[in-house]
């Protein structure tokens, strides 16, 4: 049954932490006309249980909103636009795309030295970014620029940017192909998570030949070669080869350490150190382990929203207890 568009604003109000609602209310103070959605908003937050019928007794008793389609209709999009501004969803791609957005302001009005110099900037973080499609789109847009260019339509740039949007396909994919495999292999260890005898160990073989028969250097992104590192070290746990899995894994971390631009942490690569923490921990390979450690613990601070990633403190201390216990340190 399709949600009413009341039902979807109680679900999107009652999702605001309580600083998202305060700016909300601040937000909606620089709007001018009619704040009667102010008030549905209000009587939403308030209500525990969603009940259509009450919601719309409580907002038309105090209101003479002659149009309560249109009140909520602007209520959903001021939240949305609130949440926008406030910012704490954004991530990488949406700063490429304040950057890509800026571009074309400039370009718009026609200052064309400020946006071709933010046009370069732009490809140069997408690239060290291994954002492959914002890249992409960003040489189309210097395509666009170079070939309807009413002073001087360059052959030579215009080939250079045609060969850089080939390359840019071969690497995606590159990428696609190894991520294949690295999902179908996620896929199938899901059903069994260990390989227990000779007929799993070859099934489990055959989905991930392309990453086994592959090398370092068939990689041709730092994206692709961690989804590779990523694909060994599931097969060789599955296939009861610790040590080795603890070797990949410690090599995507490093990938992931080492990559372009800052603000770069997201949910995969805070598991994944926890996942190679635990595996040091179960296999007792402790080399540079509290090192890791430290490094483990400044990660959720180094990001944007930090509620998100709450869970990685409490894991954090589990697994230095475990490591504790292990080495049979025990302070008074």
């Amino acid at each position: 049954m399709q949600q009413s568009l009341l039902q979807e604003i109680y679900e999107l109000v009652k999702s605001l932490t309580k600083s998202e609602k305060r700016y909300f209310k601040l937000y909606s103070q620089f709007q001018q006309g009619d704040k009667s959605y102010l008030n549905l908003f209000d009587i939403i937050d308030k209500i525990k249980n969603y009940n259509e019928g009450i919601i719309n007794q409580q907002f038309l008793l105090k209101n003479n909103a002659t149009n309560f389609a249109a009140v909520k209709k602007y209520l959903f999009a001021q939240i949305i636009a609130s949440i926008k501004s406030y910012g704490a969803y954004k991530d990488l791609d949406s700063d490429h795309t304040n950057m890509i957005e800026t571009y074309k302001v400039l370009h718009y009005r026609g200052l064309y030295g400020q946006s071709e110099k933010l046009l370069k900037k732009i490809k140069q973080v997408t690239r060290d970014d291994d954002a492959f499609t914002r890249h992409f789109s960003v040489l189309l847009m210097e395509y666009h620029k170079e070939v309807f260019n009413p002073n001087d339509a360059s052959p030579v740039n215009v080939v250079r940017i045609l060969n850089e949007r080939r390359n840019v396909l071969d690497i995606m994919d590159n990428y696609l192909s190894v991520g294949e495999t690295f999902t179908l292999t996620r896929l199938h260890l899901r059903k069994k998570l260990y390989c227990r005898n000779k007929k799993d160990k070859d099934e489990l073989t055959k989905i991930a030949a392309p990453v086994l028969k592959s090398s370092e250097k068939d990689m041709l992104s730092r994206t692709a070669l961690g989804m590779r590192n990523l694909t060994l070290c599931d097969y060789y746990m599955a296939t009861g080869q610790p040590k080795k899995a603890f070797e990949t894994s410690k090599i995507y971390l490093e990938l992931r350490k080492n990559a372009g631009s800052n603000d770069k942490l997201d949910l995969q690569t805070l598991n994944k150190y926890l996942r190679h923490i635990i595996l040091s921990v179960r296999s007792g390979y402790f080399e540079g382990f509290e090192d890791n450690m430290l490094y483990y613990k400044t990660l959720p601070d180094t990001i944007r929203n930090k509620e998100k990633y709450f869970i990685g403190y409490e894991k954090w201390y589990n697994c230095v207890l475990i490591y504790y216990n292990r080495t049979g340190q025990f302070p008074a």
